[in-house]
């Protein structure tokens, strides 16, 4: 079944459901792009393990945002084991009992793409689908920051998707040289690195398809966003999981609102 929205679905950016969405959505690029891109280029599925200080404030939009407070629980003493008959010495002193202090796991993975040289594996093309912790003050927007430095110091393409409208401003090209937008595809190019192509939309427009850069002598191949959303949509039955009968989260704009809740009723969600 079809998601409601023309485009971008609003509903999955939830944080309940926005991991198993950017994870499939890698996977799902590295399928459309596969074919197009052999005998010369690879797609390769890449990842990178991130760790979130223990001492960091939930941020709305964040990975963090959708996990418990940290709680402080009384652990129960252990049973000591029964007393033996021994030659009286100095008495040990008792070990203490600590308290159970639950913080779920503060690991994270990121996965991403790479599209390499089939002969020598060198790194053509980077795909990043932006993440809540990527776009969380802090350090997770530092840490990508600086591996997109990396990148763009490099003889490789970067290309950043961002379906997220919470968090802040992460991509590549500055705010300040574009208006605001709720989603945004930034392209950096090699054969053209003082500048950045840039792709605007909103929750009203369908996913643009886009070329993605290979080296400067070979023409873009196609990466067709607007399929590829259908196939994680479908398998990962995000139809029965969104729950449509909320508002969205992170909220939209008020007249976003008001056209999602008539889009929503006409098709049967409400």
């Amino acid at each position: 079944m079809p998601s409601p929205f023309p485009g971008m679905d609003p509903y999955l950016e939830s944080p309940g459901l926005w991991k198993g969405v950017h994870d499939s959505l890698v996977y799902r690029m590295l399928e459309d792009l596969q074919p197009q891109l052999q005998p010369r280029y690879l797609a390769v599925l890449e990842g990178r393990l991130l760790l979130q200080p223990l001492d960091q404030l939930a941020v709305p939009g964040s990975f963090r945002a959708g996990w418990s407070d940290v709680s402080v629980k009384d652990t129960p003493a252990a049973p000591r084991p029964a007393s033996i008959s021994v030659l009286p010495t100095a008495a040990a002193p008792e070990i203490a009992v600590p308290e159970w202090v639950d913080e779920p796991d503060l690991r994270i993975w990121h996965s991403y793409l790479e599209i390499r040289d089939a002969e020598n594996h060198s790194v053509v093309t980077v795909i990043e689908v932006l993440s809540p912790w990527n776009k969380s003050p802090g350090q997770g927007q530092e840490e990508y920051r600086a591996k997109q430095r990396v990148v763009l110091l490099s003889d490789a393409n970067l290309v950043e998707i961002d379906l997220l409208r919470g968090g802040g401003h992460t991509v590549a090209v500055p705010p300040s040289k574009t208006p605001p937008s709720p989603y945004r595809i930034c392209i950096h190019r090699i054969a053209r690195p003082a500048g950045f192509e840039l792709v605007r939309f909103g929750i009203r427009d369908p996913l643009p398809r886009v070329g993605i850069p290979l080296r400067p002598t070979d023409t873009d191949v196609a990466l067709n966003l607007p399929e590829v959303f259908q196939r994680v949509y479908d398998t990962g039955v995000f139809d029965r999981l969104a729950r449509y009968d909320s508002p969205a989260e992170p909220p939209l704009a008020d007249d976003d609102a008001a056209w999602a809740d008539e889009l929503l009723r006409a098709r049967g969600y409400r």
